[in-house]
Parts: structure tokens; sequence; C-alpha cells
């Protein structure tokens, strides 16, 4: 991400509450309180409040398709964190190998042959710890937590997917000077133009 200081980019790195310290939606609730932040303080770092991406792997890049889906949705803002009359809406997602479907991801999973897969509706997943319960008995707050929930027909239309296949959770292949490339050709697409 920091590559795109190189190329004429601000970058900010945020911070949000992690699942073992705060269970779901507090992380989405600091994800939108840094980006109005960042909107209400935008002149001060001679920043373009308008254009603004999100960009994150596994965990962040699940909260970066929130923040890309769920712009201005009341139910996951939290106006106490402050700057209530700035929007927290992005104009680009990057999201690098994260969960876009808690329901499906064991299917998921089943159907690539990975050959030790982890569970994901059990007690113990990084789901589970995430929304406090096993997400197989919360089919609510798994809904709530999907960024395919707030997904428009026009949105789809603005989507684009890379795979990388058997690169596992990351890996180098996100990094090459070719996929970086890629990355920043979409985000002057959606930023600078």
């Amino acid at each position: 991400m920091l590559e795109g200081l190189k190329r004429g980019y601000a970058v900010v790195s945020i911070n949000y509450r992690l699942s073992r310290e705060a269970k779901w939606p507090a992380q989405i609730h600091d994800c939108k309180a840094a980006v109005r932040w960042i909107r209400a303080n935008a002149k001060g770092y001679r920043l373009d409040p308008d254009r603004i991406a999100a960009w994150g792997g596994s965990a962040g890049g699940h909260l970066s398709a929130m923040l890309g889906t769920s712009g201005d949705v009341q139910s996951l803002e939290d106006s106490t964190q402050g700057n209530a009359d700035q929007s927290s809406r992005v104009q680009a997602v990057v999201d690098w190998f994260g969960p876009t479907d808690f329901s499906k991801m064991d299917e998921q999973l089943k159907e690539s042959a990975v050959e030790h897969p982890m569970h994901h509706s059990v007690s113990q997943s990084p789901e589970a710890v995430l929304l406090g319960r096993n997400p197989e008995e919360a089919p609510a707050l798994v809904k709530e937590a999907d960024p395919a929930t707030y997904v428009s027909s026009l949105g789809y239309r603005k989507v684009f997917l890379e795979l990388f296949p058997a690169t596992g959770h990351g890996g180098e292949a996100f990094r090459t000077e070719e996929n970086l490339n890629r990355v920043f050709s979409f985000l002057d697409k959606c930023l600078k133009q």
C-alpha cells in the first residue's frame, strides 16, 4: 500500500479494535469513524475528501469491503466516535483475501479441496470470535457483517475480481509489480478521473 506514495497518493493507516478486544460491529464502527475523521480533517492535511479508498488484507480486506458497501448505513455507524456530520463512504476498495460471505466459507473451502481447511462454523473460528458466537447460530449477525448484504445491482457492475490460484491466504502473488500495477490502475480509474 505504501507504493501509493510513489504514485501520488496519500496513505493513511488506521487502527480498529480486534475481535479479541471487542465484538462486532465495533470494528466497522472504528473504521467508519476513521473515514469520517479523515474527511473532517482533509483540508488541514491537504487531502481530497471526495477521493478516499480503503485497502486491506484478510480481516482488513473484509473491513475495506464493508466500508465500500455500507457507506452511510446508519445501523453500522457509531456517531459517538465523532464527526457525525461527515460521511463514512469511500470511493474505491481493494480487498485482498478478505471474507465476503461468512455463511458460505465452509462450503467454499470444501469445494476448493484444501487439504486441511479451517472450519469457520465452529465456536473457536475467527468469525465466531468476531461475532461472539458460532456463525451458524447467528444468521442475522452474519448477514449484518457480510459485505455482500449491502451491494446493490449497480455496485456489482463496478466489481473486478482477480484470482490467484494456489496462493493460500495471501502470499507474494499479491505484492508483485504486475499485481500492484493492476491495483493502482484500478485506483487511478476510480479516484483520479
